[in-house]
């Protein structure tokens, strides 16, 4: 195991749209959840790897709440139970309007190099809509004050298909965003769960989403707009300069072994077992004080499922599944099963192979979920 993402879940203020598990504590509390991350680590001890981590992620929740004294603790704890490689990638979510010249300095001092900023819109009248706590140009300060602390890989959050939202808004994020002197851009498209507030507003009639052509159109844009502006996508709803993909959130489709620690984190352990932690703060520490796994569900998953998951999940990345290889692993009967749908994806222009790569078209990411059902 050489990936780690830590969920921390606390939040100045939920946002109208978010159904992560975060919520408002006090420093009290916050930092018996940190005592608690470093004993669910130590559970996790036997699972290192002996070259060590490559990526930490710190999600949320807001993991700039945490002060840099904070993360440094947690740093020295994961340090001692899985040890780490000599390059790095470490990634500290934050918003905006959280973050200093004199705490970002701090943070970079720990040899966390990546940050990824939560900017979502640059129309303030969105941002008040959705529960956020920032403007517009708390977007561009923050992205300057972290390179003036020493970031030189800075990813901003955007999000599409937000209540009134208009395509021209949209270019406008889109445009402002790609002029910030940042490495990666990820574009996400609103989807709201029956318990967010918008959800349920939703469902009683009070809220109005753009209609799906519309939101097809901008996730369609984006891809085209972001690949001239020089941050061409490598992943279904991510673009990147360079050589600045997300390590880390790569290694979740090339289906490594990573370890989830914190309230309701997900992993995938052994090639074989996935499983997420408890959502409830109690149960959590409870299960974590009893050097128990904090395990809420639990899956073995069987031969034709990892097989599944091989196929789908690269097939969200850029550059597709290697035909060959798979083929060589578990036969060329499997595609030939599949014959029907497959010809059908293609007629469609939805898939398509290229160098013994199989690969979505331009068509097929916004197509995605239909196209991996279809395949499965």
């Amino acid at each position: 195991m050489r990936f780690l993402y830590v969920h921390i879940p606390f939040c100045v203020e939920k946002c109208n749209y978010c159904d992560f598990v975060s919520d408002s504590a006090s420093l009290e509390q916050r930092e018996a959840y940190l005592q608690s991350l470093i004993k669910e680590a130590a559970l996790h001890q036997g699972d290192k790897s002996e070259e060590g981590l490559l990526t930490i992620y710190f999600g949320g929740g807001t993991p700039s709440l945490l002060s840099a004294a904070h993360l440094e603790l947690l740093l020295d704890a994961f340090q001692k139970y899985f040890g780490f490689a000599k390059r790095m990638e470490i990634t500290l979510e934050a918003n905006p309007e959280t973050v200093s010249l004199r705490y970002l300095r701090n943070v970079r001092s720990l040899d966390i190099n990546r940050l990824s900023l939560g900017g979502q819109a640059f129309q303030d009248h969105h941002l008040k809509a959705m529960g956020r706590i920032h403007k517009s140009e708390d977007i561009t300060t923050a992205v300057e004050t972290a390179r003036e602390a020493g970031f030189d890989n800075i990813n901003v959050d955007l999000m599409y298909g937000l209540p009134r939202q208009t395509m021209a808004e949209w270019q406008e994020s889109l445009e402002r965003t790609s002029r910030l002197p940042i490495t990666h851009i990820s574009t996400y498209g609103l989807k709201l769960s029956p318990s967010t507030l918008w959800g349920k507003w939703l469902e009683e009639g009070k809220l109005t989403l753009p209609e799906d052509d519309l939101n097809a159109d901008m996730q369609l844009y984006a891809m085209e707009y972001l690949e001239k502006a020089g941050f061409p996508r490598y992943e279904i709803a991510n673009f990147a300069k360079g050589s600045y993909a997300c390590r880390h959130n790569t290694a979740y489709w090339l289906r490594k072994d990573y370890l989830g620690l914190g309230l309701n984190a997900s992993s995938l352990l052994y090639g074989n077992l996935r499983t997420k932690n408890e959502k409830d703060i109690d149960r959590y520490r409870s299960k974590v004080a009893g050097r128990e796994y904090p395990w809420a569900e639990k899956e073995v998953l069987t031969e034709e499922q990892i097989r599944e998951e091989e196929l789908f999940l690269p097939l969200r990345l850029i550059w597709g599944l290697d035909t060959a290889a798979f083929a060589e692993k578990y036969g060329i009967e499997y595609f030939t099963q599949k014959k029907g749908q497959m010809v059908k994806l293609f007629d469609a222009g939805l898939l398509t192979v290229e160098e013994g790569q199989l690969k979505l078209t331009d068509k097929g990411v916004l197509l995605n979920n239909e196209v991996l059902a279809a395949l499965i």
